[in-house]
């Protein structure tokens, strides 16, 4: 998730620590927090609540839903990469023609290299582009452009959305 998702509003923002856990609580249509001691109170009945705003409570909750970033795929990509540095050291233990040929065969390295990390980059973007975009999902669902279930249907139900908190 990003430090700035522009969910609601450009004004978002989530924490590094908020970023780790991975896990949030959002609402459909409006940014709603509820206080964790207001809403003890109110379960306590050590204050009392406007009929509207609990109405407008039972509302959101029916409009919540849990995003876990957990669950979307990344690509794991693994290379075995050899520094520039191991190349330049091995044309000093070599002189005259087997230096040629050491040179050579390091050319034929760099470039398999480059192929390989060329070839694993086109691999990543192409799983990339395999799965859905999951913030975009995520953006129009919060402004109510599509409904909870869409959404978890274009996720492909892999628990990445979920109904309820």
């Amino acid at each position: 998730m990003p430090e700035r998702p522009n969910l609601y509003s450009e004004e978002d923002s989530f924490s590094a620590d908020d970023r780790k856990v991975g896990i949030y609580r959002l609402t459909c249509g409006e940014k709603f927090k509820l206080n964790e001691e207001e809403l003890k109170a109110l379960a306590k009945g050590v204050i009392t609540a406007e009929r509207d705003y609990l109405t407008k409570i039972n509302t959101l909750i029916a409009k919540a839903v849990t995003f876990n970033t957990w669950k979307i795929p990344y690509a794991d990509v693994r290379m075995d990469h050899v520094p520039e540095i191991r190349f330049e050291s091995l044309f000093d233990l070599h002189e005259g023609f087997v230096r040629g040929k050491v040179t050579e065969l390091v050319e034929t390295k760099k470039k398999a290299q480059s192929d390989e990390k060329i070839r694993l980059l086109e691999q990543v973007k192409e799983k990339l582009r395999a799965q859905p975009d999951y913030l975009s999902i995520l953006r129009q669902l919060v402004r109510e452009e599509m409904t909870i279930d869409e959404a978890i249907r274009q996720t492909q139900d892999r628990g990445i959305i979920i109904k309820g908190i």
